[in-house]
């Protein structure tokens, strides 16, 4: 294909994998509701947890914009079995883990990346909705309350920004950065996605800026 004069391909990509971990010792040694823990490190003799099983769909298409500049797009989806929770007990401080059923993380990724002249530079982009498939029980301070399917996991931003630039000011030294930005996320302990006690459920989003700079001494040291 041609876009505006420029020659263009595309390298299709598809892929299926499925993976699994057993419960973690920290996991299993607070896994009874009748003895939540306060923190998880102790090691006891509780009931098992099932083992966790992710399987993953994913594909996409990469190629050249020109010869200097790469581009990619991709999609996924994740579905989680017996995933595992921290469910918090009465207390607020002690709780215990639970395998809760299914979660589901599917989501888009987009890329660009290149180099003009001394410039080089890679672009991300990447949005994620992740939620619950099974409905459970959760306590907050005041209640008992239910997550239902669809409710979004907590601690997972949907959507997330990356950029990378490098300038080679000499052919031995060189400046650059990078910046990460994320949209706002369900706080830990709004599983259930409402209002708890007046506070919202939301952490804002939030960018971070890293400047670098390197010297190459020799071939061997920088």
């Amino acid at each position: 294909t041609s876009v505006t004069g420029v020659q263009t391909c595309a390298l299709p990509i598809c892929a299926y994998n499925e993976g699994m971990r057993a419960p973690t010792p920290i996991e299993l040694s607070c896994a009874d509701p009748d003895k939540p823990c306060s923190l998880p490190a102790g090691f006891n003799s509780d009931p098992d947890l099932k083992k966790v099983v992710a399987k993953t769909w994913e594909g996409g298409v990469r190629g050249k914009l020109t010869h200097n500049l790469n581009w990619n797009i991709g999609i996924y989806n994740t579905r989680t079995i017996n995933d595992i929770q921290f469910i918090y007990a009465n207390n607020p401080t002690q709780g215990y883990f639970k395998n809760v059923g299914q979660t589901e993380r599917k989501g888009l990724e987009m890329g660009l990346r290149g180099k003009i002249e001394k410039l080089s530079f890679a672009a991300n982009y990447g949005y994620v909705d992740a939620t619950y498939q099974s409905s459970f029980e959760v306590n907050t301070i005041d209640e008992e309350q239910t997550v239902n399917k669809g409710n979004k996991i907590p601690g997972i931003a949907q959507q997330t920004f990356k950029l990378r630039a490098n300038y080679e000011l000499t052919p031995t030294w060189s400046v650059g950065g990078n910046l990460i930005a994320t949209s706002n996320q369900y706080a830990h302990g709004a599983e259930n996605n409402q209002i708890l006690r007046g506070v919202a459920p939301k952490v804002p989003g939030y960018a971070i800026l890293h400047l670098d700079t390197n010297y190459q001494l020799s071939s061997n040291w920088s």
